[in-house]
């Protein structure tokens, strides 16, 4: 049976549909009792502007969507999962929120098509070009196009959690993040990756020009050459 739940998380609060996930049972109690990533709403709070857009690279089933678009202007939703899609769509609908446009593709170095997997079942956050064994084919743009086909001019924050998707995304779009350098949280998933040292040197090369520093989410700033330190699932914030 379907339920909808109330969430409240960092002074804000949204419905979303219970859809008993068989890998995130607990999920949504995690969101309200603070558990669930409570550095990224802070994150969040701190960096979203009434009057700017934001985009959400890997949004899944929507506990950043459905927060920060009630803090900016506006939400640019991406997810290439389909089962998470589904099931996005559906948390945004029970909202009735109007200013969160939703995109069923993957950010990556090219325009067309790009291959994904995950383990298990999809919906399950997993979902990585580099990771599990159900591999579908979705489609794909860079950054640069993305923005150029939704016409995006205000934005300020990037958000990317990709499950090392991140590897393909930078590179490419490192010319256009110098053009405007927004703020952007990005998780890091070096664990998924044999070579380290290659990944960490790709996250360095492409911001490094841009960005003199890159700060944890405590907000204590470090210098480039501390990054192979962090480890993987840890978050960083890059930002003028």
């Amino acid at each position: 049976m379907v339920e909808e739940l109330n969430i409240k998380v960092g002074g804000l609060s949204f419905k979303v549909i219970d859809h008993s996930l068989p890998f995130h049972p607990p999920f949504w109690d995690q969101v309200n009792t603070g558990r669930w990533e409570p550095y990224t709403f802070a994150s969040f709070k701190k960096f979203l502007r009434r009057d700017r857009s934001y985009v959400d690279i890997g949004c899944w089933i929507g506990p950043t969507v459905l927060y920060g678009s009630q803090i900016a202007k506006y939400c640019y939703a991406v997810e290439p999962d389909p089962r998470a899609f589904i099931m996005l769509k559906e948390n945004i609908a029970l909202n009735n929120f109007q200013n969160i446009s939703t995109s069923e593709l993957a950010i990556a170095d090219r325009n067309g098509e790009l291959k994904i997997g995950t383990f298990g079942i999809f919906g399950n956050s997993c979902t990585s070009f580099i990771s599990g064994t159900s591999a579908i084919t979705v489609p794909c743009l860079t950054l640069e196009e993305f923005f150029v086909k939704n016409k995006i001019t205000n934005c300020n924050f990037i958000k990317i959690d990709t499950e090392g998707g991140e590897f393909l995304i930078l590179p490419s779009a490192k010319n256009f993040l110098k053009s405007f350098k927004p703020t952007i949280q990005m998780g890091l998933h070096s664990q998924l990756f044999a070579n380290k040292e290659i990944y960490f040197n790709t996250i360095v090369d492409s911001f490094s020009d841009i960005y003199p520093y890159f700060y944890l989410l405590s907000g204590e700033k470090k210098e480039w050459d501390f990054l192979p330190r962090l480890k993987g699932w840890d978050d960083m914030v890059v930002g003028l």
